[in-house]
């Protein structure tokens, strides 16, 4: 899979977000809902260990579908191809999004807005 192939459906979910800044796995969550067979190409791409984990802790796998998101948001940065495209870092001690605890992240995440 390549970054061109989730720029559209992604930088739509950060636009609609009215400038706040969400994170890999929010836009992922969000991708399960309103993209389904981007979704399901990004879980067949990068399968967890464990199926009903596609990401964050518990997939048994450094790469998931929300890493792929996170890289491709920086890609999108650095070629600067995403008009005020923004990217800063959460300190992620004992915080879970929606059910999902971040993994291999070092307890910090990327979040990105468009401001």
């Amino acid at each position: 899979m390549h970054f061109e192939e989730i720029k559209n459906e992604v930088i739509q979910i950060i636009g609609s977000a009215d400038g706040h800044f969400l994170t890999a796995y929010q836009i992922c969550q969000r991708l399960q809902v309103t993209s389904v067979p981007l979704w399901e190409a990004l879980v067949a791409e990068y399968p967890s260990a464990n199926p009903a984990t596609p990401m964050g802790e518990g997939t048994g796998r450094q790469y998931s579908p929300a890493s792929f998101v996170a890289n491709a948001l920086k890609h999108f940065i650095a070629t600067r191809s995403v008009p005020r495209l923004r990217q800063e870092i959460l300190e992620c001690e004992g915080v879970s999004f929606s059910g999902v605890d971040p993994g291999f992240t070092g307890n910090v995440v990327g979040i990105w807005a468009i401001t």
